[in-house]
């Protein structure tokens, strides 16, 4: 199994209008970049059938969805 827990939102990341590029890429390396290179490593040497990858975002656990329970229970 590999689990990629890969995720930030810096305060230096917040609008389009004000996110310089540095922060951009930062941010992309780590949500992206990195999360693709473990998925990479990981599918390579998968010997199994049962060769499970999880992805989560860490930083997503302080975000509120005020009414995701309700939109959830809809489906």
């Amino acid at each position: 199994m590999l689990f990629n827990n890969a995720g930030i939102s810096p305060a230096d990341d917040d609008s389009i209008l004000t996110t310089d590029l540095d922060a951009w890429r930062r941010v992309q390396e780590v949500n992206l970049t990195s999360v693709y290179l473990c998925c990479r490593y990981g599918i390579r040497t998968c010997k199994s059938a049962w060769c499970s990858i999880i992805n989560t975002a860490s930083f997503v656990a302080v975000v509120g969805f005020g009414d995701l329970a309700d939109l959830l229970y809809r489906l």
